[in-house]
């Protein structure tokens, strides 16, 4: 090989833009960067909570489904929207005939017509992580003061200790 040759230099003598594309191993040793401690976290990688698998769910809007179903309401986008994929197939299918789009039409004018409330139960019913981490919170401390209603019921605790505890949740609650 020529002493010209790139291959033959050693990987210091490279030119310079080479070295700028250069990335250092990490020692064999070393754990890997998702296993490395995070500033504040106290429990090791095995034992951290990971993410929910799929990402966040998003919350259907009433309005884009029923916008859907008026103008694609033949070939079954809005149910497909809407989490009903058997159903959009069927209009799918028989979106050569008149009635899917037919249909389409009375349910877009359905969903215009349905409250916030009655869309919500019926089509984001499972959606806790679209109502924020402060939902499921007040669910929490919600469940923990019951318990410890019942428990001064029962004369497990007194009043101070259930006033304390109370106190305890709620500051937890508006922190």
């Amino acid at each position: 090989m020529d002493a010209k040759d790139p291959r033959s230099l050693d990987p210091d003598d490279q030119p310079l833009f080479i070295k700028s594309t250069y990335v250092p191993r990490q020692p064999q040793d070393a754990p890997a960067p998702s296993e490395q401690p995070r500033p504040g976290d106290t429990l090791p990688p095995s034992e951290r909570p990971r993410p929910p698998q799929g990402g966040p769910r998003r919350r259907k809007n009433r309005n884009t489904a029923g916008l859907l179903a008026l103008i694609l309401g033949g070939f079954g986008v809005h149910r497909f929207y809407l989490g009903e994929p058997m159903v959009g197939v069927l209009y799918l299918a028989f979106s050569w005939a008149v009635i899917p789009s037919i249909l389409g039409l009375i349910e877009g004018s359905q969903l215009y017509r349905m409250t916030d409330d009655a869309f919500d139960a019926k089509y984001n019913k499972d959606d806790r992580t679209a109502a924020g981490p402060a939902a499921v919170q007040l669910e929490v401390v919600a469940e923990e003061l019951r318990k410890l209603n019942e428990l001064f019921k029962a004369g497990t605790i007194t009043e101070g200790e259930l006033k304390a505890k109370r106190e305890e949740w709620l500051k937890q609650l508006f922190e």
